[in-house]
């Protein structure tokens, strides 16, 4: 087997396939393990590159344990709260684990409506319960999606997920505090389907947690058993006369036989690799490419105040923004003087992930390595967004300062990294600079994202954000053990994989 792309599917996917008895290869274009899920240092800094709020802490251990790896070799510790929401005129609401303690903190900030969140919470309850049951069946014929949207319907998990909040919560804030959800996986919440709702009862459930080492710490821990060629680009998946998988070039002339390819990379990215011309799917189908996003990687030379581990600042009324950054329309247009493609951005809305509060060897002593996250349009939305980071700096750092009331918080400001879509595109071949693979529509769900299994070409097969069931290391983690299972059976009914050896693996990830 080959796992093209080291990415946290990637490397649990090959975890499963090597502890079943299957040889495996992963090759990886970069230096380190982990795609996005990478890790930047300046100094005594150090920042997560990719995800960094944890959840489903069972999924983690249960990927090990499938692996052959000791659930106790990665420690994890909880984050509570789990997030704190703040908006312009400086109201915030603390996200905790639980609902009645969320419950709690509404009724200290929106008392008037408690009740419609209790109503909300009961929508959403079912949604979360139908998320886990689709994130473990494949959806490889429009026939499995089109049998699930009646329950769909039933449940209102097809209305966009604003408009099932606004049918209980009359805030704005609150209904925003219930709905950004999806800006996780890169969705947007004005237009994703209520069924990604469901990601609210799913925290509360599960709480947030920090890896050792933080999300880098499960890269290593997961890599660590594994054969990974480094600097080694996939430029070609070679086909017998079937039209089945026989072996996959590297960039350089290697070659490595295999009866089957799992693809681990940008999920616009396989169709160069099998000779065919790239599908800008974006417009030539319905799943289209995520946002984008700008990444600002701070290290302060102090501890800055009243912030948490993971802070979520809107600097306005969300939607504008958000239909700015996946649309690439909302803000008014720049005058002539400013450049045609300029754009005045409507305020941001930005995520902040100070793990500090968590691991302090992220920063030197008394310091703070900061990270922030603010959603922009891809490259093919908003080809000129690449100029705006400047502009973008100076409202993030205004931002910091509103929330910590450090008025000479840029004095302490020591080292700073940048990344913006462009990166994106040419560090991870991320079509048009995503950052999240498929926008999670309708229409970038289910049948409609990559197939775990690939029906049009025999042996190969998909994992990470952009294939079935999505993005998010749950997402991920869950489409691994997905793929892992059609790509055993395909191997067992073939004779390619003894059966007690498939048999062995299944009985133990039953037990668990």
């Amino acid at each position: 087997m080959v796992v093209v792309g080291a990415g946290l599917g990637g490397l649990a996917v090959a975890l499963r396939l090597q502890q079943a008895g299957c040889e495996v290869t992963v090759v990886e274009r970069l230096d380190r393990p982990g795609g996005r899920a990478g890790i930047a240092r300046r100094g005594d800094y150090r920042w997560d590159t990719g995800p960094t709020l944890v959840t489903m802490p069972e999924l983690i251990r249960e990927t090990l344990v499938a692996g052959g790896i000791d659930p106790d070799a990665l420690g994890m510790r909880p984050v509570d709260p789990l997030y704190t929401i703040e908006w312009e005129d400086g109201s915030r609401l603390v996200f905790p684990r639980g609902r009645d303690r969320l419950l709690a903190e509404i009724e200290r900030g929106w008392p008037h409506e408690v009740a419609g969140a209790e109503r909300l919470l009961d929508r959403l309850e079912p949604l979360y319960r139908l998320l886990l049951e689709v994130a473990d069946r494949p959806f490889e014929r429009l026939g499995d999606q089109l049998a699930l949207l009646p329950r769909l319907l039933r449940l209102g998990g097809a209305l966009p997920l604003w408009s099932l909040v606004k049918q209980h919560v009359g805030d704005r804030q609150l209904r925003e505090a219930f709905a950004f959800h999806p800006l996780f996986i890169g969705g947007d919440p004005f237009r994703v389907p209520a069924v990604y709702g469901g990601l609210v009862p799913l925290q509360l459930e599960s709480g947030g947690w920090y890896p050792d080492g933080g999300v880098w710490g499960l890269v290593g821990t997961l890599a660590a058993p594994l054969e990974i060629e480094f600097g080694a680009r996939c430029a070609r998946i070679v086909r017998g006369s079937s039209g089945a998988v026989r072996a996959v070039e590297l960039d350089g002339g290697g070659r490595i036989a295999c009866d089957a390819v799992v693809w681990n990379g940008d999920p616009f990215a396989v169709d160069r690799t099998l000779g065919r011309r790239e599908r800008r799917l974006c417009r030539r189908s319905l799943a289209r490419p995520s946002m984008s996003c700008v990444l600002f990687y701070f290290g302060f030379a102090r501890r800055l105040p009243r912030l948490f581990h993971h802070h979520l600042w809107v600097g306005g009324p969300m939607r504008p923004f958000v239909r700015w950054a996946t649309v690439g329309t909302g803000g008014r247009r720049a005058g002539p003087a400013e450049g045609a493609a300029a754009v005045s951005r409507p305020p941001i809305s930005m995520y902040v992930h100070a793990p500090a509060r968590s691991d302090p060897s992220v920063a030197p002593p008394g310091g703070d390595a900061v990270t922030v996250l603010v959603p922009v349009p891809n490259l093919d939305r908003a080809a000129g967004v690449q100029g705006a980071a400047a502009g973008l700096r100076e409202e993030v750092l205004h931002a910091l300062e509103r929330i910590t009331g450090l008025a000479d918080l840029r004095e302490w400001l020591e080292v700073e990294e940048l990344f913006t879509p462009l990166d994106f595109r040419d560090r991870y071949e991320a079509f048009a600079g995503n950052a999240f693979a498929i926008e999670p529509t309708i229409f970038g769900s289910g049948w409609f994202r990559r197939h775990n299994r690939e029906r049009r070409v025999p042996g190969l097969y998909h994992v990470g954000a952009g294939a079935h069931p999505g993005a998010g290391i749950p997402g991920v983690l869950l489409g691994a053990r997905l793929t892992a299972r059609l790509l055993l059976d395909d191997l067992e009914r073939s004779g390619l994989l003894r059966a007690q050896g498939a048999q062995a693996i299944r009985a133990r990830g039953a037990a668990r």
